[in-house]
């Protein structure tokens, strides 16, 4: 495609909805970068193993892996359900401070998951040994990515509650998905929704910018 026909394209989105895929895009950058830094940086130091009674009564169970990668269909989910543009940037705030409340306790308190020894026999257990060798054993207390799931859900629920139900649900099964695939321990579970209640709390709950968008559920 010509530079002619591309500025065609995006002449046809207004202003609002190019701010909108800019806030995505760095959004999705903020989170991947820096989940996959502090992963980095918390190889080779002292950790913890918040292995617990819960963890031991869950299997691991492979067949998990296609509920848990659905994941990264849930997480982004209201960034397309929340139309009114305040009420979007105060999303986007809320994930950022979800985000850098989970890259600074990986930091401070790296936490290792203690991962079942693979045997690739079907096509299952290949998947979780694929996302193993991506995504290293750190970054698991408090689990980034049901915090970041819940919080799609509680501010869904709000918005759009036929949705947010839909999603909550989805957030309750990737939650399990994450305790029998074994990249998380039931105590990370915990914290990530403790952290995706604060966020929510303080920033659609408390926020004046929230209350003055004016958004109101509409199913």
């Amino acid at each position: 495609m010509s530079a002619e026909g591309i500025l065609g394209v995006l002449n046809r989105f207004s202003k609002e909805q190019k701010r909108k895929a800019l806030y995505v895009i760095l959004l999705v950058i903020y989170w991947a970068g820096g989940y996959f830094v502090t992963n980095l940086l918390s190889q080779g130091r002292e950790f913890s193993i918040m292995h617990s009674v819960v963890d031991k009564w869950i299997p691991f169970v492979p067949q998990w892996i296609y509920v848990y990668m659905a994941i990264y269909l849930v997480v982004f989910s209201p960034l397309l359900i929340v139309k009114d543009f305040l009420a979007f940037r105060q999303l986007v705030r809320a994930y950022v401070f979800v985000f850098s409340i989970s890259f600074l306790v990986f930091l401070i308190y790296p936490v290792k998951m203690m991962r079942p020894l693979i045997v690739p026999q079907d096509f299952s257990a290949r998947m979780v040994a694929v996302l193993y060798s991506v995504d290293k054993p750190y970054n698991c207390f408090p689990s980034i990515h049901v915090s970041a799931i819940f919080l799609a859900a509680l501010v869904c629920l709000r918005v759009r509650w036929k949705s947010g139900l839909f999603i909550l649900i989805s957030s309750i099964m990737i939650s399990v998905a994450a305790l029998y695939t074994k990249q998380h321990y039931f105590v990370d579970v915990l914290g990530g929704f403790v952290v995706a209640l604060v966020g929510y709390d303080i920033f659609f709950v408390r926020s004046k910018k929230w209350q003055q968008a004016g958004i109101s559920n509409r199913d």
